[in-house]
């Protein structure tokens, strides 16, 4: 069978489950699970589906660069879960945090419900939900207008609520980051939350997985410096020397 007709077949399930699984396909097309990843490969750089474990789901119909909240969670998840517990690791009894909207910053939440008297101060109404039933952690939601694709208060309220906290660190995610140190995020968005975050926190952990390093995208929010902490699955060697010499640390999670 020909790549484009794989292709289009493999389209055509997504439209017709939402997801599929590389095992599945194997069955259905009769090719070898080599062959299989390799097309979701190619699809997903066109913009056509998004990565899974083992197998992949289907973007936004619109063809919407920023895909929904619980789309994203789902992606790069061995990734995320080794992200999230090298952070959670960094995190000390009796904190005072924020944890930003991003999915990996969710997986980092599900990973505190053991250390003792944390304060978590976030935009993110599904990390706001997770965190609320643990009696270790004070959690504050700050208010604004939702943003329904990543769940988030947003806004000038959001952003002038944040000023009035004193934190120990800031947890957040970004969509990539290149090899001077420049973070994008894909929409504005989140452009105001993060600016006020980094003009007033000083200890940033960035939890980025190794598809966001090396690559920009539609808005430039700054430049690491000094104080800012890099956590991820893998970097290339040149990327972390360059991060370092920025006296940026560097976290590979394994």
């Amino acid at each position: 069978m020909l790549k484009e007709t794989r292709h289009e077949k493999i389209l055509l399930l997504l439209r017709e489950q939402g997801s599929i699984q590389v095992s599945n396909l194997c069955s259905d097309l009769q090719v070898t699970p080599m062959t299989i990843r390799r097309d979701l490969n190619e699809l997903e750089k066109e913009g056509k589906l998004l990565r899974t474990h083992g197998g992949a789901l289907l973007t936004n119909p619109e063809g919407n660069q920023t895909t929904s909240f619980f789309l994203r969670s789902h992606v790069h998840m061995e990734q995320k879960n080794r992200i999230a517990q090298a952070a959670a690791y960094e995190i000390k009894a009796g904190q005072k945090l924020f944890l930003g909207s991003g999915t990996t910053v969710y997986t980092l939440s599900r990973r505190v419900h053991t250390i003792p008297n944390l304060t978590v101060v976030t935009d993110s109404i599904p990390l706001a939900n997770e965190l609320s039933p643990l009696p270790n952690i004070h959690s504050v939601m700050i208010g604004g207008e939702l943003d329904s694709t990543t769940l988030s208060s947003t806004g000038n309220m959001a952003e002038n609520m944040l000023v009035h906290f004193k934190f120990d660190a800031a947890y957040v995610s970004i969509t990539a980051i290149d090899f001077d140190g420049q973070m994008y995020l894909n929409s504005i968005t989140e452009f105001g939350i993060m600016q006020v975050i980094f003009s007033i926190v000083d200890k940033v952990y960035l939890l980025v997985d190794s598809s966001k390093i090396g690559r920009q995208d539609f808005v430039c929010i700054g430049k690491i410096i000094p104080g800012y902490t890099i956590i991820t699955d893998a970097i290339p060697h040149e990327y972390k020397k360059n991060y370092e010499e920025m006296d940026a640390r560097t976290i590979i999670a394994d």
